[in-house]
């Protein structure tokens, strides 16, 4: 009896106490709707939580779309006021976490934001056009030309989703002046793309295969990506340092139809997901005058690989240092050129085995591995050129497309380092851009032996990443290292019957070595292919550390089916004959300069 009064007492308690809560909801709700400060929408009537839920969104997404004072981009005939939905609705899945949300019961809810709170979402996206801007300015002087195109169009589609599209201003780097930032992007993406001019190169008379060398004012371009043509469908590529290989379907064709692409839809998907959102939703691609190119190939004839030099005075200058730098380490060809003529023959022939009297048994190892790494080939002549550091003989180098069933194809230019006791080649490497080299190199307070360690360390790192080595990571992360993993999160939580929303972050998680080596064991279990790009590098000596380094690198890190862009942090003991890293770090591209951890985050014994 005592047991069923209790019972009663508590459910009684319970449908009171719920029952003022309705009746608080109602209350706030009323302020709400009485109260300018606010956008809201709300539903009620609906047969469960979820229907309401999303009635009361898309009611407060009209709310915005006809009280928010707009100026508003428009690019074509399309209704105006279905395009000015898309517009706003390009906010939705961020007004869906942002809101607050008041459940009043089953069939009534109100979802509601502050005005200033959406005038904010709307500044963020500015400042994204921003941010994107000075990627894409910094890249194009890298001559990183695909990432500049990439970042100057996001920062252009963010422009024509954005209510206040046509108020936002940039700065004209010629004239220093602002100016309309829509229309400047746009412009100077058609002037990069004009620029841009593609040879078409042949080194055997009756091959189907012909070699593309893209410039732009006389200079390499890299990261460009582009479709062709070949007979009988447009087949995606991509170019790194200027060149790319391409094979015909059909000989008896004259020219080559090549559409360069802006866009890079597939890497907003893996890598921004409010970009992607915002072509999904807006559905327009901004249609660019010059992405499209015609390439005669009617009276091609053989031609001879030619030694490339850059144009611009500052590359022409940095080029010169590398070479000047490199010659001081140069030997004689002899003892390896008849190695060097096997290895390319086996790689044209893909019959790798007829080149392994050329390789120790790790070298040859990692020949395989480089045979798995996608359907390969040769690209035009190699111009070979030796030199002799830390007991190795480094052979640069052969350009190599590598070719994949479901993902672009893209050219790497492959190293090779000879044991010069043994006169066998032990390891391959992916050469670094011409751009990292010289950024590395022309660091002259660190002596040269130092900058040349750091180019074969990252050119080994990155390698082993594209040729799946797992083993070769595990050896060189130390077994205590200490490894940072950042990522975007984002909370949301539900107080009586109101969610309330909590900023994002950035959470830093600490792996152990065997669970980081076990995460990159999925990773390369799943993806086609992995490709690091290294970029910005900047390096510092432990002060009590002999060839102890702090390495501070923007990563970009592409693969089949993901893609990011973010500061890596190592701690590096070049001492022995094995590199070991003692601190892995890694943090968004977004992270503030001040924020990035550096050697300095450190303090040694």
């Amino acid at each position: 009896m005592k047991r069923a009064l209790l019972l009663l007492c508590l459910l009684t308690f319970f449908v009171y106490a719920e029952a003022q809560s309705s009746k608080e909801n109602k209350k706030l709700v009323n302020i709400i709707k009485t109260d300018s400060k606010y956008y809201y929408g709300e539903s009620t009537d609906c047969e469960n939580i979820d229907e309401c839920n999303n009635i009361a969104l898309d009611a407060l997404m009209e709310n915005i779309e006809h009280n928010f004072k707009a100026n508003i981009i428009y690019i074509s005939n399309d209704d105006t006021d279905e395009w000015i939905s898309k517009v706003f609705n390009t906010f939705q899945k961020i007004i869906s976490t942002g809101s607050d949300q008041i459940i009043v019961d089953d069939n009534h809810i109100l979802r509601y934001i502050k005005k200033e709170e959406f005038i904010e979402i709307c500044n963020e996206r500015e400042r994204n056009i921003h941010f994107y801007l000075k990627e894409a300015y910094d890249k194009e002087q890298q001559m990183m030309t695909g990432d500049a195109l990439k970042y100057y169009y996001w920062s252009a589609l963010l422009c024509l989703s954005h209510p206040n599209g046509n108020e936002i201003r940039c700065i004209d780097p010629e004239t220093n002046s602002k100016v309309p930032a829509y229309k400047w992007i746009v412009n100077h993406i058609n002037d990069m793309l004009n620029g841009i001019n593609i040879v078409p190169n042949k080194y055997n008379k009756n091959d189907d295969v012909i070699e593309l060398v893209f410039t732009n004012n006389g200079d390499y371009v890299s990261n460009l990506s582009y479709q062709y043509y070949d007979g009988q469908s447009m087949r995606p590529m991509k170019v790194n340092n200027g060149k790319s290989q391409i094979q015909l379907k059909n000989k008896d064709i004259d020219k080559i139809d090549i559409r360069i692409d802006t866009e890079f839809r597939n890497e907003a998907e893996n890598f921004d997901r409010t970009v992607f959102s915002v072509m999904t939703t807006l559905n327009k691609q901004i249609h660019m005058t010059g992405a499209n190119k015609t390439v005669n190939i009617e009276k091609l004839k053989v031609t001879k690989e030619q030694t490339h030099e850059y144009q611009r005075e500052d590359l022409k200058e940095k080029q010169e240092n590398t070479n000047n730098l490199i010659g001081e380490y140069a030997v004689d060809e002899k003892k390896y050129i008849k190695s060097m003529e096997t290895i390319e023959k086996a790689l044209r022939n893909k019959r790798i085995e007829d080149a392994r009297n050329c390789f120790s048994a790790e070298g040859y190892d990692m020949l395989q591995r480089l045979a798995r790494f996608g359907n390969m080939s040769v690209i035009g002549l190699p111009q070979y050129k030796f030199l002799h550091f830390n007991n190795e003989v480094i052979c640069r180098s052969i350009t190599m497309q590598f070719d994949f069933k479901n993902n672009a194809g893209f050219s790497e230019d492959v190293v090779f380092r000879f044991d010069d006791s043994t006169g066998l080649v032990t390891s391959i490497a992916f050469r670094l851009t011409d751009m990292t080299e010289f950024d590395i190199l022309g660091k002259k307070q660190w002596d040269e032996r130092s900058r040349l360690t750091l180019i074969n360390f990252l050119e080994d790192y990155q390698t082993a990443y594209a040729l799946k080595r797992i083993d070769y990571l595990d050896q060189i992360f130390s077994d205590d290292a200490l490894i940072i993993v950042g990522r975007v999160m984002q909370r949301r939580k539900l107080v009586d019957g109101v969610y309330y929303k909590d900023e994002s972050f950035i959470e830093l998680n600490q792996k152990t070595k065997a669970e980081y080596i076990k995460s990159l064991s999925r990773a390369f279990n799943s993806r086609e292919y992995i490709n690091l790009k290294f970029r910005d590098t900047n390096f510092i000596q432990a002060a009590n550390g002999e060839n102890l380094f702090g390495v501070q690198i923007k990563q970009e890190y592409y693969s089949s089916t993901y893609s990011d862009v973010g500061y890596l942090f190592l701690i590096v003991d070049l001492r022995k004959e094995l590199p070991c890293i003692h601190v892995r770090t890694w943090q968004p591209n977004k992270t503030k300069i001040e924020d990035l951890i550096n050697l300095n985050n450190f303090r040694f014994n």
